[in-house]
């Protein structure tokens, strides 16, 4: 409630500064006091404005009210100043300068959060585009990164991550695999075990996915991640041999969501060219053997308390 009605605060503050002019008059200020007074209300105001849009960009994909509700917030914010400053204009005396002022600082609000929800929704849609082409490309990992993405989510839901957080991870799931789209298909399908040379190709793919989401601004913000999901507490992880907390949370969620629907397939339990699907409680009992490990203890105490919550 108190952001919603932070754009008449915003709309107010130089209605307000103007409309204690008269009361302070009488007092001490001087006239290079009152001056100064005008001075730090013209300029706190688009500070207000600025902060409240930046708050805005901080809350993330998973904010409905950032995402969803944002045109009409915006309306009701333009709508909300104007209504106040006529409001002020009939009770006090004012510039109708200054009431075009607020006016178009409320206006200002609302185009920022309007643009803000539109590039933010551009933004989900091509990570999801990609994601889908990255499942499409290989016929054994179909859905696999939404699914991954999905759950990441849910285990971050529980480890009380930051929506900032939620959304970046949500987004990492979908490219976590973007390296693969570089790797032979001779590789990726071969139904045996693989060679030593094979191994060490197949281990690039998280540097190979990084380096593509570097390269692309709107995916920039998950290279981190993309590069860092393969690395394990006890450090025998790739590419670089990470341990314990030097690993970056979002990554050590990233390997138990990867980990288990590659172990499962998902809830359609489709198997991979080298190996069986296995069951939930089977792949429970693989992480649980692991952690410590391969995997983070408090994220599989995580991934297992999200899965016994269906919502």
């Amino acid at each position: 409630m108190a952001r919603r009605t932070g754009g008449w605060a915003l709309a107010l503050a130089p209605v307000r500064a103007q409309a204690a002019l008269p009361r302070v008059r009488k007092g001490v200020l001087s006239g290079v006091g009152l001056l100064g007074l005008a001075v730090v209300a013209a300029a706190v105001a688009p500070g207000l404005l600025a902060v409240a849009v930046w708050v805005a960009a901080g809350c993330g994909c998973a904010a409905p009210w950032t995402l969803r509700r944002t045109p009409w917030m915006a309306r009701g914010i333009v709508a909300g100043g104007g209504l106040a400053s006529g409001w002020v204009a009939w009770v006090w005396p004012l510039s109708p300068w200054l009431l075009a002022g607020a006016f178009g600082l409320a206006g200002g609000v609302g185009w920022g959060l309007e643009s803000l929800r539109r590039r933010r929704e551009l933004d989900e849609r091509l990570f999801e585009d990609l994601g889908s082409l990255l499942s499409a490309a290989h016929p054994y990992t179909h859905g696999h990164s939404m699914r991954v993405a999905e759950l990441a989510v849910r285990i971050g839901k529980r480890m009380g991550l930051s929506r900032a957080e939620l959304r970046d991870l949500r987004r990492a799931g979908l490219l976590h695999d973007l390296g693969k789209l570089a790797l032979a298909r001779r590789v990726l399908d071969k139904p045996g075990g693989l060679t030593q040379e094979e191994r060490a190709e197949v281990r690039q793919h998280p540097l190979l996915g990084a380096k593509v989401a570097e390269a692309a601004e709107p995916f920039r913000s998950v290279a981190r991640w993309v590069r860092h999901h393969h690395e394990r507490p006890d450090g025998s992880g790739y590419p670089e041999g990470l341990k314990g907390e030097k690993i970056p949370v979002l990554c050590r969620v990233l390997a138990v969501a990867d980990a288990f629907d590659a172990m499962t397939g998902g809830s359609g339990g489709s198997e991979r060219s080298y190996r069986a699907a296995m069951g939930r409680e089977e792949a429970l009992g693989e992480l649980r053997r692991h952690t410590g490990a391969q995997f983070d203890e408090r994220v599989v105490n995580a991934l297992m308390e999200a899965l016994d919550d269906p919502c």
